[in-house]
């Protein structure tokens, strides 16, 4: 009972941390029917677990083996194991409404290596939900580079999310963009004023910077905290220097 009393209020603790006032239109997105560059880099995944239970999300490649997600999506429990993921790269429907994808790939469990940060799969602190997955061969050969947002954000105007919204099945690929200066810098996370939805969980938070494609976050939850925004964990350094040497460790020549 008694431990049962601190994860309740530790889960209040970390549910209240930020706020900030924005209204999230769900209007205000458009879907991908082209085929563009960006679009190699994102994947609608599904990942089955015990008794076949299905679970839809969105990742990102940043390397040719290497996609980073929520960690929701990917956090393990004793009852709850990953059996084998299913990754549509580059999915989306086509302007004549057909559902076409560039590669379409399945892993068993054995074949990949997942790490989801501590504090979110001890505690669910979302200020740390997030995961890196290796895979075991190499199955792209475009991907987002690594980036700050605190150092980019004077260069770009946009920035932008791609995913795989539940509302829209999950199998058409959603973009939605905010100007940088309505975006909210803290200390671990990125906030901002863009709808997404269930679906949406480790959709790249991205902008492009003289043609080069750069990851500046995760996104986590579909309203942050108190149900007034949303938002992503964001690159650090640290972040970027652990995401460096994973791939490094992982790498298949």
């Amino acid at each position: 009972m008694k431990r049962l009393l601190i994860l309740i209020i530790l889960n209040l603790t970390f549910t209240n941390i930020y706020s900030q006032n924005c209204v999230l239109d769900s209007n205000n997105r458009e879907e991908i029917t082209q085929a563009l560059n960006e679009n190699n880099f994102i994947a609608h995944i599904e990942i089955y677990r015990n008794r076949g239970r299905k679970f839809d999300a969105t990742v990102s490649f940043i390397s040719p083996n290497v996609i980073v997600g929520a960690g929701h999506s990917f956090r393990e429990r004793w009852y709850s194991k990953i059996d084998s993921m299913k990754i549509f790269i580059g999915q989306r429907s086509n302007e004549t409404g057909e559902n076409v994808f560039i590669a379409k790939h399945t892993f068993k469990r054995k074949d990949i290596k997942t790490w989801v940060h501590k504090k979110f799969q001890r505690w669910g602190n979302p200020d740390f939900d997030f995961a890196i997955i290796a895979l075991n061969k190499n199955v792209v050969n475009q991907y987002f580079e690594l980036a700050k947002f605190s150092e980019i954000k004077d260069d770009i105007e946009l920035v932008t999310i791609n995913g795989y919204p539940g509302d829209k099945g999950n199998i058409e690929l959603w973009t939605k963009s905010s100007l940088t200066e309505n975006v909210n810098e803290k200390e671990n996370v990125l906030l901002y004023d863009m709808f997404t939805s269930k679906g949406d969980s480790g959709a790249p938070v991205w902008s492009e910077k003289n043609g080069t494609y750069q990851l500046i976050g995760i996104h986590g939850t579909g309203h942050y905290r108190n149900g007034s925004c949303n938002g992503a964990v964001k690159l650090t350094d640290a972040y970027i220097d652990f995401f460096e040497g994973f791939i490094n460790d992982t790498k298949i020549e």
